[in-house]
């Protein structure tokens, strides 16, 4: 397979199918975004800006040296660099969680009104975060996958390479001489998506090679049995002006389940995060007592 072909057909697809002009991408200096950041570089028109995000979590001792490769890259590729600080805690779900939420902060905060946040998740990524949030204890719409294309902040937020897997990536960056940071502590397994990603994922992929596409597919089945939960609230609430509010008198003569998912999907539209089973059922019954 031409890995460099393909890949660049793709993302010259995909970029011209955002319909915008200004793209920014996250550049953590790590194989996947360096590859994203080299086939974007070829697959931009002549009219589209693009320039490059990159957060310094303070994480390692190295990360400073990061700061200076990701600059050294983007001078390079002519581009435009911004530089962000993060300093994540041990902290509520963990220094993984902490460290995506300070970051994403960060880019909400950067992104411009039509511009488009390019990361580089791809299809490993897919099948991690959905066996993590299972592992967790994850409700029906944890199994729902990492989205392509959404919202994000003023503009939009894309991942294109999201359906294609970590040796692709990896072989593109060999055949054309891409050099990237690898950071040490991707194998430290004290971290849980370490875990999976070291130690889980190549056992599974290796006694079942075809994993990576159908675990994917149990997503799209959460996703259409969510949309369908959704309308079921929508219908049990009934017409209201503000989410943050509700009549308890609409919970009478329903079903546990069809509460749970009343609150659910109130939690959910509060941008809030979803609790787990036990504490979501205790304060339910805690409220209607």
């Amino acid at each position: 397979m031409d890995f460099s072909e393909n890949l660049n057909e793709l993302i010259t697809n995909e970029i011209a199918s955002l319909a915008v002009t200004k793209f920014s991408i996250a550049l953590s200096g790590g194989v996947d975004s360096m590859v994203l950041l080299d086939l974007l570089s070829k697959a931009k028109g002549s009219n589209d800006e693009v320039r490059a995000i990159h957060i310094n979590h303070n994480l390692h001792e190295s990360s400073e040296e990061w700061v200076d490769f990701v600059k050294e890259t983007c001078e390079k590729y002519k581009l435009p660099l911004i530089i962000e600080s993060i300093n994540p805690k041990q902290e509520g779900f963990g220094l993984e969680a902490d460290a995506r939420d300070q970051r994403y902060k960060k880019f909400k905060e950067i992104i411009l009104d039509n511009e488009c946040l390019l990361t580089a998740h791809h299809l490993d990524d897919q099948t991690e975060t959905i066996l993590y949030r299972i592992f967790r204890g994850t409700g029906l719409d944890g199994l729902r996958s990492i989205r392509k294309k959404a919202k994000f902040g003023k503009g939009l937020l894309c991942r294109p390479l999201i359906n294609v897997p970590r040796e692709a990536i990896e072989q593109y960056a060999k055949l054309n001489n891409i050099k990237w940071i690898e950071d040490p502590s991707n194998k430290n397994i004290d971290f849980d998506r370490n875990y999976l990603r070291n130690n889980i994922i190549p056992s599974i992929k290796k006694r079942w090679p075809k994993a990576q596409r159908t675990i994917p597919r149990l997503s799209s089945l959460a996703e259409n049995n969510q949309k369908l939960l959704h309308e079921l609230a929508k219908e049990d609430i009934g017409p209201i002006e503000r989410f943050n509010v509700l009549d308890l008198g609409i919970l009478s003569n329903k079903s546990a389940l069809r509460i749970n998912n009343i609150f659910r999907f109130m939690i959910l539209k509060n941008n809030m995060g979803i609790p787990s089973l036990k504490v979501l059922e205790n304060g339910i019954e805690t409220l209607i007592n």
